[in-house]
């Protein structure tokens, strides 16, 4: 079989990816996003699945992986190393902050808005020439249509999130309808689809070229610390948006707090001035102003990590997806409360086995949960262990990157020998 030459396009950043870049100075950036409203840039960690990802790719000689990522916050045009066996081909905008976010400014989002950051990754992909691609993030405007340039290689989609399920119809998200379109033209064009959720049959409607893929995304195992609990509650995440649940969150805790008055959550996650208006307003109507305190965005997953540990019990209630912060706590050992976003997902099996969980958007059901985890130390204590085995059994890197590899190489095979993908490999 052909050597794979494979295009990871994707988005990540950590420290490892980030001593090899000049980072950008953010000043007058700011002064532009403070004018917008809008959340400043800081250069944080993100995407820590992708790395994970690619720990089986680095001991295989019979592919050649090429890692293709913008960086909004890069200062030169490109930056190419090698690390571990795997190439890296880190993108920056190329275009200044003034004529970006006059953009932002005319329209939220319009055809050309990451225009030029798409065109300095298609460069990149003519210059690797490969003979497959690998897209992580059908719904990511900012990189997923590059695909469409490219005919004539095939193309694996990875799905973790998918705009226009059903569960978001309800959930306001910026570029709504316009992003939707784009997702949906992405995945039209994939020859494979790998998808980690339900509405699988959502997937097939939009393109049944060939059988939908499994995946499981990896979750990176924190290192656990010992630290003193400082709060009963924690909600986290990069961005606070409602479709990541912080509304239910709150909603949930002024529930408790109607028992408990002195109740406390911390909120991890960056945020537009604008939105978090719209929460403020939120936590003086539930009468919470004393109870929460929001600890902004983290620089390092290492910073979060420990937050979350200094906290009793963390409440997630994820309007998707089964956020990467679940599978996270568990390994953190805290007790979690979601909602219930699958029936056939093994974490949902039965409440109280592995999360406290509450049907989608049931904000009274999320509150008593909180409620029965606050009251329950013990039973806690017990969930947390079955979680915590069930985490390592289950949600451990190592498999899920030999799976991909598995998958990129079967799906490589069927397009160009014409094998047969094998069926444990297929939903």
């Amino acid at each position: 079989m052909e050597k794979i030459k494979l295009a990871f396009i994707c988005k990540f950043s950590n420290a490892e990816i980030r001593r090899h870049q000049t980072i950008k100075d953010f000043r007058f950036e700011n002064f532009l996003l403070a004018l917008l409203k809008k959340e400043k840039k800081k250069v944080i960690d993100y995407g820590p699945w992708i790395p994970l990802f690619l720990k089986a790719f680095e001991n295989d000689n019979n592919i050649e992986v090429h890692v293709i990522a913008p960086y909004s916050y890069q200062k030169k045009k490109l930056c190419e190393f090698r690390l571990r066996n795997i190439y890296y081909h880190c993108v920056g905008y190329n275009q200044s902050s003034l004529l970006h976010y006059s953009k932002l400014l005319l329209s939220s989002y319009r055809k050309d808005m990451y225009e030029h950051v798409r065109n300095n990754i298609i460069n990149v992909v003519n210059k690797i020439n490969p003979n497959f691609i690998c897209l992580s993030g059908a719904e990511n405007m900012e990189y997923s249509p590059v695909v469409l340039q490219f005919d004539n290689i095939p193309v694996l989609v990875l799905m973790q999130t998918f705009l226009n399920s059903s569960l978001r119809k309800n959930v306001n998200f910026a570029g709504g309808e316009f992003r939707k379109s784009y997702e949906r033209t992405v995945i039209a064009r994939a020859d494979y689809i790998c998808y980690a959720e339900h509405e699988s049959e959502l997937v097939k409607a939009i393109n049944n070229k060939n059988p939908l893929l499994k995946i499981s995304f990896p979750t990176q195992e924190p290192v656990l610390r010992k630290v003193d609990v400082l709060y009963d509650f924690v909600f986290f995440s990069v961005r606070l948006t409602q479709k990541k649940g912080i509304e239910d969150a709150i909603v949930g805790l002024a529930s408790v707090s109607q028992k408990y008055p002195n109740v406390k959550m911390c909120v991890i996650g960056g945020y537009d001035k604008k939105y978090k208006d719209t929460l403020d307003d939120l936590i003086r109507n539930s009468h919470l102003e004393n109870n929460i305190i929001f600890l902004g965005l983290q620089e390092s997953s290492y910073d979060v990590y420990n937050l979350v540990s200094s906290s009793a019990i963390a409440v997630l209630p994820g309007l998707t997806s089964v956020n990467s912060t679940v599978r996270e706590s568990l390994f953190l050992k805290r007790p979690v409360v979601t909602y219930k976003l699958s029936s056939d997902y093994e974490l949902f099996s039965e409440n109280g086995k592995y999360v406290r969980y509450a049907d989608l958007g049931d904000r009274d059901r999320l509150g008593k949960e909180m409620l029965y985890c606050y009251e329950n130390p013990m039973e806690m204590e017990k969930q947390v262990k079955r979680a915590y085995e069930y985490a390592q059994k289950n949600l451990s890197s190592s498999p899920r990157s030999q799976h991909l590899l598995s998958v990129v190489k079967a799906s490589f095979s069927n397009y160009y020998y014409g094998t047969k993908i094998p069926s444990n490999l297929i939903v």
